[in-house]
């Protein structure tokens, strides 16, 4: 698979979660042009 991890399992070592490469690149490609700031949002944690 090609894509971007983007959490895992907090019980199950074994298990991520992720997205393709086709599910991201629209969005992939806007970041890659943005330039304005954006806030990071809160911290959420299990």
């Amino acid at each position: 698979m090609f894509g971007v991890v983007f959490a895992r399992s907090t019980s199950d070592g074994e298990t991520g979660y992720a997205l393709t490469a086709d599910e991201v690149a629209r969005d992939a490609s806007t970041g890659a042009a943005a330039t304005a700031p954006v806030d990071t949002g809160h911290l959420v944690t299990s």
